[in-house]
């Protein structure tokens, strides 16, 4: 069995101007594992997503998927390698249906010799694991927040990603819809054996769903460990309520 890790963040800094958006940021992701990402707003969260995947350069430090340093590459080339993500803002090609938008992902992904055919499979699987076959001929544009956030993921999915990036994919959702996405994410790691790293400020969902959770706080990592820990992390409690309210 590898036991390298998916993906290692190792000391990476990221500065607009003279300020630090993040600062020598290290943490490690095991094959197989959801890591939770959390922080006040302004933390770097974000900004370490996109410089993983290539939307911003490093100023330091390295970054290593599957052992290979994937620092400063394009963002495309980062994509074809394995990694897709999701956005805080849902923005599906609105004049085109559902199934075209992850056709869109899933030819992007295909290797060279792949056939049409196994591309359409690709975009159907990805459509049944997130919940919309029913949906496929219907434009991007009719569906639901929720829809078009499930969207986001299948085409990412359809990318052949090895490893997703989850950035706050239950933003603005009912309870009864954030339930059917914590399940829907489940099923993906177990199904296809992704490795996931969700962002979220919904603390009960990032608290059920991840294994481990890092904590960032004004860009630099204040905490990780299991979900237990980090709720009893006074550390951690005081970037979010406060020292008064930690004590």
């Amino acid at each position: 069995m590898n036991r390298e890790p998916i993906l290692k963040v190792d000391n990476v800094v990221k500065r607009f101007g003279g300020l630090y958006a993040l600062r020598k940021v290290s943490l490690e992701l095991e094959r197989g594992i959801i890591l939770g990402l959390i922080g006040p707003n302004g933390s770097g969260k974000t900004t370490l997503f996109n410089v993983i995947t290539g939307a911003y350069a490093p100023d330091g430090g390295t970054i290593y998927f599957e052992g290979e340093d994937i620092s400063g590459l394009k963002p495309h080339k980062i994509a074809r390698k394995g990694i897709g993500r999701t956005y805080q803002v849902a923005r599906p090609f609105s004049s085109m249906t559902v199934e075209e938008n992850v056709h869109v992902s899933a030819a992007f992904g295909c290797a060279e010799n792949e056939r049409s055919g196994e591309t359409r499979e690709v975009c159907y699987n990805a459509l049944k694991m997130t919940n919309l076959e029913s949906k496929a001929d219907n434009p991007a544009d009719s569906l639901t927040l929720s829809e078009k956030r499930r969207l986001e993921i299948a085409r990412a999915l359809a990318l052949r990603s090895k490893l997703l990036l989850l950035d706050e994919t239950m933003a603005g959702l009912t309870p009864t819809e954030m339930d059917m996405t914590l399940e829907m994410i489940r099923r993906i790691k177990s199904e296809v054996g992704l490795s996931i790293i969700v962002v979220e400020h919904v603390m009960r969902a990032i608290m059920t769903l991840s294994e481990r959770i890092v904590v960032l706080s004004e860009g630099e990592k204040l905490a990780e460990g299991s979900p237990k820990e980090i709720a009893q992390n006074p550390l951690v409690l005081e970037a979010y309520l406060g020292e008064e309210v930690a004590e």
